[in-house]
């Protein structure tokens, strides 16, 4: 790729960021598109490895399976279905970004094909997918949500396929270990940290509780908020967890209220926002801070009453489409156009849509710069990402490397007033506040 980069090659990167590149999503049924097939929960027979055999390009140089002359593929396990079936927007914004640059002529005419797999969730089945991924479809760079990418990597390094992981976890930060593994999400100790300072400033007797999932994720929201309370760790009072899904979490909040908790830093989703209804119904008004993948007007507000979802907090780190602040805004305007005409039915009020589209758009920028298309190379072009911007961010915000390999660390702390996202504290990017060695 090295020998395409002059002139053209800048030009399609320019072209790229002026108009917030994106591509198809698809539905739960197998369908094909420019972009390739989704196949959710697809499997193929035992011993067939003719599904995803990909015959090398004839250009001279080292080359990276999934890639031929006229086609990259790319693979993702995702929940599709199960607890966390609404992280599968994810996979609709990313598919968006790769099905735009299909239309434009692909990444030096080669098309993406994007292949998609259904985890629900599930560990062993993401292990499953990843093995399919990399073995039978004979990708050349996946997608991973959540968790279960730590579960997978060992794998995936051994097979020397790229993984991109939408997730937060603080393991993922080691690069040196897992030189094919790099999280898209931010380290979570750095907002978990900036939320500690901002609990700390409004109240610096404050007892903190953490009601978190019952995995890895947790462990590492608890290293971020004692990296927040530095030398007043004590004042951590209270952990608590639910499983994934659970939209009955009564006996967690009201140990987390018998233990003096007066502030509450969360990670709910989907279901277990009800916790939040709860917590209101019975007159408890501790601030709540949840994670910002998680929280969003049409993903979470919307599903609880907007007396109980008026004051929930955040320091998020990317912009919320559904906000009707963002109406007039010259980039959501035309985030909501390509979503219009590539998203294939992706709602653009979903915020996990212009999550995954913003990354999306990061990785493509980092296909776009490998200096030959093998997996080695595309994290080095990851690694050595040039300042991308994306509507996906706040203002003056872009996606450029940080700390373990990943490419954001700015956050701005707010609350939901009833009618939109008002500011708190202003963006501040984290990397200086010494959350992490």
């Amino acid at each position: 790729m090295s020998t395409n980069k002059g002139r053209r090659s800048q030009a399609v990167i320019l072209a790229t960021l002026l108009l917030f590149l994106a591509a198809a999503c698809r539905s739960s049924d197998e369908t094909e598109t420019s972009a390739g097939t989704t196949t959710p929960g697809a499997t193929t027979a035992p011993g067939d490895t003719t599904a995803g055999e990909t015959t090398a390009p004839s250009a001279a140089g080292p080359v990276g399976q999934g890639v031929t002359d006229t086609e990259i593929k790319i693979g993702m396990s995702i929940p599709l279905s199960g607890p966390l079936a609404v992280s599968g927007a994810l996979s609709k914004g990313v598919a968006a970004v790769f099905n735009q640059v299909n239309a434009e002529g692909g990444i030096d005419g080669r098309q993406i094909k994007f292949v998609v797999l259904d985890d629900a969730y599930d560990p062993s089945r993401a292990a499953s997918n990843q093995r399919q991924l990399a073995e039978q479809e004979k990708v050349f760079a996946s997608f991973q949500f959540g968790a279960p990418a730590l579960a997978t990597r060992d794998y995936m390094e051994t097979r020397k396929v790229a993984q991109f992981a939408f997730a937060g976890n603080v393991p993922l930060s080691d690069t040196d270990a897992y030189q094919y593994t790099r999280s898209l999400w931010p380290d979570v100790r750095l907002e978990m940290g900036l939320v500690t300072q901002h609990i700390l400033k409004e109240d610096p007797d404050a007892k903190v509780g953490i009601l978190g999932l019952n995995n890895d994720f947790t462990s590492s929201v608890i290293e971020g908020v004692e990296a927040g309370l530095g030398d007043k760790k004590d004042q951590l009072v209270a952990i608590e967890k639910y499983e994934p899904g659970a939209p009955e979490l009564s006996g967690q909040v009201n140990k987390l209220r018998a233990a003096g908790v007066t502030a509450l830093a969360t990670t709910l989703q989907g279901p277990s926002a009800k916790a939040v209804e709860y917590i209101r119904q019975i007159g408890w008004e501790v601030p709540i801070y949840n994670y910002s993948n998680s929280t969003s007007k049409l993903a979470f507000l919307d599903l609880i009453p907007a007396s109980a979802a008026t004051g929930v907090r955040q320091a998020r780190w990317f912009r919320d489409p559904a906000d009707p602040a963002l109406k007039d805004d010259a980039g959501m305007k035309e985030y909501r156009e390509i979503i219009a005409e590539f998203g294939d039915g992706a709602n653009p009020d979903d915020a996990l849509v212009i999550n995954g589209f913003g990354l999306g758009q990061a990785v493509l920028v980092a296909l776009q710069n490998m200096a030959e298309p093998t997996p080695e190379a595309l994290i080095e072009s990851w690694d050595n990402l040039p300042p991308t911007p994306s509507p996906a961010l706040p203002k003056g915000v872009e996606f450029k490397p940080v700390l373990g390999g990943r490419v954001v660390s700015s956050y701005e702390i707010v609350e939901w007033d009833g009618t939109t996202w008002k500011s708190l504290e202003p963006v501040k990017d984290a990397i200086g506040e010494g959350f992490i060695d």
